[in-house]
């Protein structure tokens, strides 16, 4: 199983009817975790979950913005100078080029995931109001923004406590 997308129905652009534009899609059973601590789970399941949400992650950004005739979309290069400060908020180090176009969530978690009913596999991405072009690494910083939020410690990152990181090491090790 590994749909990474939902199906949209119907859009709808008059904001007479609820105030804003929006959309209807097809539902999807699943599972969404509001708690980024991923309490319940095994240390297994929860190293397993966060594997499943970067593994979906690569593969967003791998997508070939041409071929999926989104050339121009958003606003491309300078994407990720303009994420500066939220990126400094995790930073280990600068960022030496700003060049990597890719198609960016711009709101990636394990919130906007939704997880097979019993197995660690996303088979949903939702919430693509902020997605664009732009350097890929403002999602994996979004997506590591709650973790550090977790653990105040500068040295040791919360993924050690959910299993995905060995004691004592950084997460990701380089950016």
């Amino acid at each position: 199983m590994t749909r990474t997308s939902v199906k949209f129905i119907s859009f709808c652009s008059d904001v007479e009817v609820i105030r804003t534009e929006f959309y209807l899609r097809d539902p999807v059973k699943g599972r969404i975790f509001r708690d980024l601590q991923l309490s319940g789970l095994s240390p297994a399941e929860r190293t397993a979950v966060h594997e499943a949400a970067v593994e979906v992650l690569a593969k967003l950004h791998s997508l070939n913005l041409a071929s999926l005739k989104l050339e121009g979309f958003g606003k491309g290069p300078g994407y990720l100078s303009r994420w500066t400060k939220l990126y400094k908020t995790v930073a280990h180090r600068d960022i030496a080029k700003d060049d990597d176009v890719t198609l960016v969530h711009g709101d990636y978690g394990l919130d906007n995931l939704v997880f097979h009913p019993t197995e660690a596999c996303v088979v949903a991405v939702l919430d693509w109001e902020m997605s664009t072009a732009g350097n890929p690494l403002v999602d994996l910083v979004y997506f590591l923004i709650p973790h550090r939020s977790l653990n105040t410690s500068n040295t040791v990152c919360s993924f050690q406590r959910t299993g995905c990181s060995p004691a004592g090491q950084r997460f990701p090790p380089t950016i």
